[in-house]
């Protein structure tokens, strides 16, 4: 059986203009839900919320400061692989980019650069009806959550755990208990 860094085959792809790697990032963030007593589910979105960028078609829309939808192409990867509640999250975190956008003013300030330039790409803050509409869905707010997290998950040199530590959690957000479906379709 394959572990989990398979799934980031790709570990070592710079994290867009950041200062981390993917798997470093990801690693990062879903360390930061652990710390925050979040639940295996959650930790597990925070694991996997990037890895739309792993797919060459999302790596190609990055360089050419293009918007390659990785939050779509993520959750469409994973959606036979884990809980509904686990895709949604990771479906909504550039949409909860876009609300905090909208309602806190100084958020954007508070953005890496390279992530105010992908805010931009990714059509920008909400307006009030676009930001009404997407908080009131199933599991917005946690992908707000989420979008925090990722904010924060960017430290470079950051001394991390090994993905393997986080399979307690993904194994129980799983649809299922095979990985059959990430090994059949890895990026």
């Amino acid at each position: 059986s394959r572990g989990l860094g398979q799934v980031y085959k790709r570990q070592d792809i710079q994290y867009g203009n950041e200062d981390v790697t993917q798997l470093e990032h990801a690693i990062q963030c879903a360390e930061l839900a652990e710390k925050n007593n979040k639940s295996e589910k959650f930790i597990t979105a925070c694991l996997f919320h990037d890895i739309g960028h792993l797919f060459d078609d999302d790596l190609e829309s990055m360089e050419n400061n293009e918007d390659g939808y990785h939050e779509n192409v993520g959750s469409k990867y994973l959606k036979d692989t884990f809980s509904h509640e686990v895709v949604e999250i990771i479906k909504g975190h550039v949409d909860a980019k876009r609300y905090l956008t909208f309602i806190d003013q100084e958020y954007f300030q508070t953005l890496s650069k390279a992530s105010q330039i992908s805010l931009k790409i990714q059509g920008g803050a909400f307006d009030k009806q676009h930001a009404d509409e997407f908080i009131s869905k199933p599991f917005m707010q946690a992908s707000v959550e989420l979008r925090k997290l990722d904010d924060l998950a960017k430290i470079e040199g950051k001394k991390i755990p090994n993905i393997e530590y986080f399979r307690k959690f993904v194994e129980k957000s799983l649809i299922s208990v095979s990985y059959t479906h990430l090994r059949a379709h890895e990026p």
